[in-house]
């Protein structure tokens, strides 16, 4: 009997453990979908609201550098479609459009779960962020229709088109 004990214990353990897991499901699998994007980010302090604009803050600036990445990704299809990828001035336009989009990102970022936990003297704040990424999409396509340059030079590409119609 005692050996069954030892055997089943641990089991029964582990299985206790797992449910009461206090981490929320959406931040060990953050969501994906191909309209927004989602940052899971977690914090600590002695302050519940504190703990919760810490991560809250975290996560806002991993969806500026996600959105940041998908615009250079733009921008390096859109110089490989102008076949002019030696053009310093081009780089340069696409860069300022790149910094004006990501710079307003996080007004169009919301938190769309949080979850806190009470951690003996700390509370833990979980929080998901999430971003439309048909808004920056967007503000980068009214960026390049503003600069001269770069939408001539882009205007007639099929990426220029498909990001278009995307916005329509």
């Amino acid at each position: 009997m005692k050996k069954l004990f030892i055997i089943v214990l641990p089991f029964f353990l582990s299985l206790f453990l797992s449910s009461c897991s206090s981490i929320p499901s959406w931040f060990e699998e953050v969501p994906q979908d191909a309209e927004h994007l989602y940052a899971a980010r977690t914090a600590t302090s002695a302050d519940m609201q504190l703990a919760l604009e810490k991560a809250s803050m975290e996560a806002r600036a991993e969806i500026a550098r996600q959105v940041n990445s998908k615009i250079v990704e733009l921008q390096k299809r859109f110089i490989q479609e102008t076949g002019e990828p030696g053009k310093g001035e081009l780089n340069k336009h696409f860069a300022i459009a790149t910094k004006l989009v990501v710079n307003t990102t996080l007004n169009g970022s919301k938190i769309t779960a949080k979850k806190f936990v009470k951690d003996k003297k700390n509370w833990r704040a979980y929080v998901l962020v999430s971003y439309p990424w048909g808004k920056a999409r967007d503000e980068f396509l009214k960026n390049v229709r503003k600069d001269q340059l770069l939408y001539t030079n882009v205007k007639n590409t099929k990426l220029f088109q498909e990001l278009a119609n995307e916005a329509k």
